[in-house]
């Protein structure tokens, strides 16, 4: 008993320092200005409005609640499309979990190529702050700045009482988030597995893939995209 008790110690996932660099640098190729058409719905890649712009895009925090950890993801962006977010969140994960090479993300961007992209629980995604940094750059001399600078304390103490115990609760109550993560394969996703040429379904050798992506063999990532 001792013996497996260690050994599933062993395997849980932790959110060191290593992991951290090697997430936020996924996160990171989402900055910048993309074709973001494989990551929303009813939108195609040549509409203007798929594309969009990320500020910024990293996860240096993790959140202890209720016996769950939570990996937070902030991102920055001037707006957003119907399911944008949970799908980067998705692909990322996807990736962390040797699903995917980093590569995919670049792929996904090209408006030539159409990928089912695997979309994150939204359990945890919430609007953190809005930023208005053009009023306040044309008004700065006559009118006050319109920010969440004096407030952070209480905005902080509202989302410790509030929104990450509900989604704690909520992860407790239905695990859509652990049911996700099992369901995160190439059967349920067979274009994890795409390669420029050959389309979906590709045996990915050579290609920075690893064979089998399946939860027994793949590092478990609690990630959840908490901020916006």
């Amino acid at each position: 008993m001792a013996d497996d008790q260690a050994k599933i110690e062993k395997r849980k996932f932790r959110y060191g320092d290593e992991e951290k660099e090697r997430f936020n640098r996924i996160l990171n190729y989402y900055e910048g200005t993309h074709n973001f058409h494989n990551f929303t719905a009813r939108t195609k890649a040549e509409d203007p409005a798929a594309k969009r712009y990320i500020v910024s895009f990293n996860a240096n925090v993790v959140i202890s609640i209720d016996g769950l950890e939570f990996v937070k993801c902030e991102v920055v962006g001037q707006s957003f499309m119907l399911h944008q977010i949970c799908k980067m969140i998705g692909l990322a994960v996807a990736i962390m979990r040797n699903c995917s090479p980093e590569s995919l993300i670049q792929t996904a961007f090209d408006p030539k190529v159409n990928i089912n992209v695997p979309m994150a629980p939204a359990v945890g995604l919430y609007l953190d702050e809005c930023f208005f940094s053009s009023y306040n750059k044309k008004w700065k001399d006559s009118h006050e700045e319109l920010s969440m600078r004096d407030y952070g304390d209480e905005a902080e103490e509202f989302k410790n009482k509030y929104i990450y115990s509900h989604v704690a609760t909520t992860e407790h109550k239905d695990g859509s988030v652990a049911l996700w993560l099992h369901s995160l394969n190439y059967r349920n996703y067979p274009d994890l597995h795409f390669t420029r040429g050959n389309g979906s379904g590709g045996d990915g050798k050579g290609s920075g893939f690893v064979n089998g992506c399946t939860l027994s063999d793949v590092k478990h990532v609690e990630v959840e995209n908490m901020d916006e």
